[in-house]
């Protein structure tokens, strides 16, 4: 089978990213013929794709786009695919990005996380005071009735979360029978179970894992850590993952908050797993997730998670069995935290329910062939209709 599989600039990171290389991997592990298909933006690769691609033969194209309106491409990538592959797949954050194929000859995919209309955070924070954030708020008012023209002209839409599914088909107007919830991609081998007897007993940090922006809402949990180094000194919080210029604002915040002796920004490292396996856990306190994945990352690792019930968390998130469901309150937060260390019994018991939970759902295989099997359903019905 030949897939041509469009995503967000590998350079820009984040979960949509790991998602796109772990479906990568299936397909040419299963001997398909893929190409992968991203916007030029400036930048340098995160180092775990720099790591994919020499371990991978892949075919990649690079395209042009207008700047704040990545939906309008260049003609010539549309001239060198069209009607060239039998499958057109689009992994994105959003259904808009199905705008890249709407001048191929045929139906697509569409594997998205939520809708544009469910993000009204991302006008909450654009400050209106330059050409570059104007041009970023129209593309959002231009972007909600172009997403809805992208998903009707889609064959399905895959979406990250139940949540996430119903939204697209309420936000979007679809017909349920359009969209189905496929998970992303855990890869368990690499995220491999430590269990909490095995670690390290000096270790006692809790972890914050991902990339570092005003969605993800990680001042919340370093306020939530004044009521926790009041209760416990011994335990630390590690802010782990890419900066994008929120470095400076997370210092000083934190010697404002006289949480220096055990808060401690990280950044950008070349391998996240040995951080997941020693926590005591990771927790994510985001205004909006379409799924999660370091949720499933930390839970493929056997560390327990918790996690403000946003978006499609609580596919992963099991209250009171492999995490804890919280609301955007420190005390609530902090009070998750302090339980999980000191109740070692509940720990160990979250611990093997998460690793179970991602082996059944989220596994390579597990949700590689559900897309295979939408991609054969998809090539039976067009060469029957021809």
């Amino acid at each position: 089978m030949k897939i041509c599989l469009y995503s967000l600039s590998p350079k820009t990171g984040g979960g949509v990213i790991v998602k796109t290389l772990l479906l990568l991997r299936y397909l040419i592990k299963n001997n398909h013929e893929v190409v992968w298909v991203y916007p030029r933006v400036d930048g340098i690769l995160p180092l775990y794709v720099q790591q994919f691609l020499e371990a991978h033969e892949i075919h990649t194209i690079e395209i042009k786009t207008i700047p704040y309106l990545r939906v309008f491409d260049s003609i010539d990538f549309f001239r060198e695919i069209k009607g060239v592959y039998d499958v057109y797949q689009v992994v994105s954050g959003y259904c808009l990005d199905g705008m890249v194929f709407n001048r191929v000859p045929q139906k697509y995919f569409i594997w998205s996380a939520t809708t544009l209309r469910s993000e009204k955070y991302s006008v909450k924070f654009i400050n209106i005071k330059s050409l570059k954030h104007l041009l970023s708020y129209n593309n959002i008012k231009i972007g909600l009735s172009l997403e809805q023209y992208a998903a009707r002209h889609a064959y399905k839409i895959f979406a990250a979360s139940s949540l996430s599914r119903l939204k697209i088909i309420s936000e979007l107007n679809l017909e349920s029978t359009k969209v189905e919830v496929i998970n992303p991609i855990i890869d368990t081998e690499r995220y491999s179970y430590k269990s909490i007897s095995s670690r390290p007993k000096k270790e006692d940090y809790v972890l914050y894992m991902g990339i570092f922006s005003e969605r993800k809402n990680i001042d919340l949990l370093v306020r939530s850590f004044v009521h926790v180094h009041r209760e416990n000194k011994h335990i630390q919080l590690k802010l782990v993952g890419k900066l994008n210029g929120f470095g400076e604002y997370f210092e000083k915040l934190i010697k404002s908050l006289d949480l220096e002796s055990c808060v401690e920004i990280v950044g950008e490292v070349a391998d996240n797993t040995i951080w997941y396996q020693n926590a005591i856990c990771t927790v994510l306190t985001s205004y909006e997730e379409g799924f999660g994945m370091v949720l499933a990352e930390s839970l493929s690792c056997g560390t327990p998670v918790i996690a403000t019930n946003s978006g499609g968390v609580s596919d992963i998130v099991k209250d009171g069995i492999n995490g804890f469901l919280v609301a955007y309150d420190e005390k609530e937060i902090s009070q998750s935290i302090l339980k999980l260390h000191e109740d070692i019994d509940m720990r160990e018991r979250f611990s093997t329910n998460g690793r179970k939970h991602v082996e059944n759902l989220f596994s390579i295989d597990t949700v590689g062939s559900k897309i295979l099997a939408e991609y054969h359903e998809f090539l039976y019905k067009k060469n029957n209709d021809s």
